[in-house]
């Protein structure tokens, strides 16, 4: 797939002004999270049918036009397991995908796999098997080399092939309405508040009540100051 990279406010605006109102968008992130709490964001690609524009954040200053397709109710964001991409978005823009469909619970809907990752999802719809040669890369590096540009392409170049196959499925099977509903849940669930932490700690079981208590406000207490540095858990 030919991809594109986006380093001005102004050729994302001619972008997004050119492709408003599509039915459907495949959304991706690279992110890198070495010694802070949150993701910081270091690409974002789209794609609205043959062609993938590689959005460089570190470039643009107007952020607006990417929160508006993000929140445009006509464009359905289709994204694969998108729990680190909202919080991404969420830091980053301030706004959620939405509508949301998640192809990963499409196809455990579709009794394809629980959990299923994107390459396998794609070898099992589109026959065609993705490398993942870029993995652990240095997102944040500038300029990016031609190869991490080809992977991130790549990561949203079967994303709509996909959706529509799923979506199809789904539609066939009686179960579009709840996939629909279940993204929706997807979001409510992310807006949740957060919890203690608790559920992290391996052995809290054994502990009575009094010591579970002292456990909860100690894991909240990390929680806050985690975020509030915008350091990982484990540095506090």
């Amino acid at each position: 797939m030919q991809w594109h990279l986006i380093e001005s406010d102004s050729a994302l605006e001619t972008v997004l002004e050119r492709f408003a109102g599509a039915p459907a968008v495949a959304v991706d992130t690279e992110f890198m999270r070495r010694n802070t709490f949150f993701p910081e964001v270091a690409l974002v690609q789209l794609c609205f049918g043959d062609e993938a524009w590689l959005v460089d954040p570190l470039q643009l200053s107007d952020l607006q036009p990417l929160r508006r397709l993000m929140q445009d109710p006509n464009t359905v964001k289709v994204l694969h397991s998108p729990s680190e991409d909202l919080e991404v978005f969420d830091r980053w823009l301030g706004v959620l995908p939405e509508p949301l469909f998640d192809t990963q619970r499409a196809a455990a809907l579709l009794n394809m796999g629980f959990g299923i990752g994107y390459r396998a999802l794609v070898l099992a719809c589109e026959g065609v098997d993705i490398p993942k040669d870029e993995t652990r890369s240095d997102w944040l590096q500038r300029p990016l080399s031609a190869a991490q540009c080809e992977y991130a392409a790549q990561d949203v170049a079967h994303l709509l092939p996909v959706w529509r196959r799923l979506a199809d499925d789904c539609a066939a099977q009686g179960k579009l309405d709840w996939l629909l509903a279940d993204g929706a849940g997807v979001l409510a669930a992310y807006r949740a508040p957060a919890g203690s932490g608790v559920a992290r700690i391996k052995s809290a079981w054994k502990l009575d009540r009094r010591a579970t208590a002292r456990l909860i406000a100690l894991c909240a207490w990390r929680e806050t100051a985690a975020r509030e540095r915008n350091k990982p858990r484990g540095w506090v």
